[in-house]
């Protein structure tokens, strides 16, 4: 019986050491994917946004338009940003399991050689049961503060914003 508890016990250990099952945290996925983000955009890395796209995004939108307009919205060469902030939703659940889990970040304080303030953010979907096409970034939401500051009542987020993709739900 110890025998068979040890082989038990060992198997447990060798299965629980194994990479092939390791995934990234929601969380760790979010801070991943906006250091690939703002990565890309000092960069001018069109491959590396696509690269994080869902399936869904890259399929129904001009990918490529949108992503050259957002290079080209961003006024200079970034020169600083402030580090991501990232995390992620609580898991919507039913009786089958994880239906969607979201993931966010964002970078704040993204400074232009011509002295223009942006921050940039991301929505995605970790998991999407349902759809699995849906799953990886879904909106690239980026915001130029320096414009933004203009408005002293409601924003008007056409004149100080530019999106990659759609908030898909």
């Amino acid at each position: 019986m110890k025998l068979l508890s040890g082989i038990i016990l060992f198997i447990f250990i060798l299965s629980g050491c194994s990479d092939q099952n390791i995934k990234p945290t929601p969380s760790e996925k979010a801070k991943e994917t906006q250091e690939v983000i703002i990565k890309a955009f000092v960069d001018e890395d069109a491959s590396a946004i696509k690269s994080i796209l869902s399936a869904y995004i890259s399929q129904n939108n001009d990918i490529d338009f949108q992503i050259d307009k957002a290079f080209d919205y961003i006024d200079g060469k970034i020169e600083s940003y402030d580090p991501p902030e990232c995390g992620s939703s609580a898991a919507v659940t039913d009786e089958n399991g994880r239906v969607k889990y979201s993931y966010y970040g964002c970078t704040d304080n993204i400074i232009t050689d011509k002295g223009t303030i942006y921050s940039i953010n991301f929505k995605g979907w970790y998991t999407y049961r349902d759809d699995n096409s849906k799953e990886g970034v879904n909106l690239i939401h980026i915001v130029s503060e320096t414009e933004k500051s203009h408005f002293t009542e409601s924003v008007d987020w056409e004149q100080c914003s530019f999106d990659i993709g759609e908030d898909v739900r």
